[in-house]
């Protein structure tokens, strides 16, 4: 009963102090990071005005999740969850810092965009999952949902006010200094890592076996426990498929509706808004089912329809808060769902497939969508990308009805035994 009222309290979390200095610090960095985004994005349209450019910067940013993030799930279940993220948000620091410096200066092209990308890529392939097992070693095992829900809100708050400003910011001052005030914002982490009292952590078991027995241990747990495993499938389409804004919305805004830079940054805002609705409604229910993340998959699918057929840009801004929150609802609450049902020994691991499903695949979603935009328009990608995710969650489904029953038979023949 104390873990079900908990669930329903959405706010508990922040009962522990550490947590809420990482929250806090979050909530300034994550801002300076959607202003980096968003300009990022502009500034690619600036030096080159094509959606097959931020395809390729799309590309290039989240390529290495794909690449790396299974060795980096077995490195953070080695470590020091702490200090791990202490030492990459430091090296996302820098990253930010020489694209301020190569925009302000003037002496930006391209390629110095598309490396830094890279950069910030690989960061991320460690970072990611190292941030979001940390959460579980914040707060006990029944604030977990909370956890991650407010975790989700502070990622969506940002959202909200890092678009908004850093839109206005890039019309009035320039893209570069959304570079410069996202460097600054990392501050704050490192500030919040630095104050945590240590004996107040409750780190789980770390893995001490070979890296590559750890991969395929973990990928071995992973294909037999079906509710995490179909998350997962879930997770891919999703990633792969839906969650490709970062190509879609300076498109809808710059071609089809005619918006500034102002206009881009509140499609994003808007989409925050329902992001940061959807967070807290992750925190405060119970743990998500797999049947619960298939029909938030599904209703997202039929919004990317409506906002591909929004006939006009007040339309699609009210449109992407709905949107927002049935996306979260979807992602979030698999991430809570995995955080949950993993064992502590591979949730590192278990959480760095979530993100080769959900990020690590946006390359291919990027490049997709791009290509789809560029042969036709954005509406057809977005309606494309819609009725893939449909599939997905189908196949999501299937694949959790047919293995229940197989590992429920296992747990039975080991119970035995």
């Amino acid at each position: 009963m104390r873990s079900l009222a908990n669930a329903r309290r959405p706010w508990i979390a922040l009962r522990n102090p550490n947590f809420r200095l990482y929250f806090g610090g979050q909530i300034v960095s994550l801002s300076g990071t959607w202003m980096q985004r968003i300009g990022q994005s502009w500034l690619v349209l600036d030096l080159d005005p094509s959606p097959l450019a931020l395809g390729t910067l799309t590309v290039l940013q989240f390529a290495p999740i794909l690449l790396l993030s299974l060795f980096a799930g077995s490195i953070v279940d080695r470590f020091s969850k702490r200090w791990l993220v202490f030492v990459l948000q430091a090296a996302a620091l820098v990253q930010a810092t020489a694209l301020a410096a190569l925009v302000l200066t003037h002496t930006v092209q391209i390629w110095h965009v598309y490396v830094l990308a890279a950069m910030l890529g690989t960061i991320s392939a460690f970072d990611s999952p190292a941030r979001q097992t940390f959460v579980s070693e914040l707060v006990p095992r029944e604030e977990i949902q909370s956890a991650v829900g407010l975790n989700a809100s502070a990622f969506n708050v940002a959202r909200i006010f890092g678009p908004g400003v850093g839109g206005l910011i890039i019309a009035a001052a320039g893209v570069g200094w959304c570079f410069a005030i996202n460097a600054a914002s990392y501050v704050a982490v490192l500030v919040a890592l630095a104050a945590m009292r240590g004996d107040a952590l409750l780190p789980g078991e770390r893995s001490r076996g070979r890296v590559l027995g750890d991969i395929a241990g973990g990928l071995r747990y992973v294909v037999r426990e079906p509710e995490i495993g179909g998350p997962l499938l879930l997770a891919v389409f999703v990633g792969t498929f839906g969650y490709n804004f970062s190509v879609a919305l300076p498109l809808l805004a710059r071609y089809t509706f005619g918006a500034g830079a102002a206009g881009f940054g509140l499609l994003n805002a808007a989409q925050g808004v329902g992001s940061l609705v959807g967070a807290l409604i992750v925190a405060s229910r119970t743990t998500p089912t797999v049947e619960t993340l298939v029909v938030a998959a599904s209703v997202f699918a039929v919004l990317l329809i409506a906002l591909g057929a929004s006939p006009a840009f007040i339309v699609a801004a009210l449109v992407l808060v709905f949107v927002g929150i049935a996306g979260v609802n979807a992602t979030t609450g698999t991430n809570a769902l995995l955080q949950l049902r993993s064992e502590p020994a591979y949730r590192g691991r278990v959480l760095s497939l979530y993100f080769i499903a959900f990020a690590g695949t946006t390359p291919f979603g990027g490049a997709f969508t791009g290509a789809i935009a560029n042969e036709w328009n954005v509406r057809v990608a977005l309606f494309v990308n819609a009725a893939l995710v449909v599939v997905g969650a189908a196949l999501a489904l299937l694949y959790v009805r047919r293995r229940r029953p197989l590992a429920a038979a296992v747990g039975d023949r080991a119970g035995r035994g």
